[in-house]
């Protein structure tokens, strides 16, 4: 019988052995499982934040490039608005200019229509003189 203890003894411990052995293998693995989900959530969790990071980035670089689209659009009509004024300045100097010349025109007219008047009638009066003098010489 003390062989059958001995030999109780001994399976009893190679079956506790072998348990402890089984439970220690499916603690550490569990252990292991919960380590690997926790950095998952959390490499999870980086990566949510990171998405959200890169979109709150992304809206506000689309908001800049807007702001900037306005700035300039604005700029050029601003430019373009004194480019207009320039342009309406130099046509009404233009259109100045061109009334002084027409109205210099028409009284260059009026003084050659006059001097022409003037020598018609000086014309027709030393025809009258040379008439009057012939007259008298007769």
């Amino acid at each position: 019988m003390a062989t059958t203890a001995i030999i109780i003894c001994v399976v009893v411990g190679v079956v506790a052995l072998a348990a402890g052995a089984a439970g220690g293998y499916f603690i550490v693995n569990n252990v292991q499982k919960n380590k690997i989900g926790n950095t998952k959530l959390k490499a999870d969790k980086l990566l949510e934040d990171a998405m959200q990071e890169a979109k709150a980035h992304k809206k506000e670089a689309i908001l800049e490039a807007k702001e900037e689209i306005i700035r300039m659009k604005n700029e050029a009509n601003s430019e373009l608005n004194e480019r207009r004024a320039e342009i309406s300045k130099s046509e009404n100097r233009i259109q100045q200019k061109e009334d002084s010349l027409d109205r210099r025109e028409e009284m260059l007219e009026k003084r050659l229509q006059q001097s022409e008047d003037e020598r018609r009638v000086i014309e027709q009066k030393q025809k009258e003189i040379e008439k009057t003098q012939a007259e008298t010489l007769k």
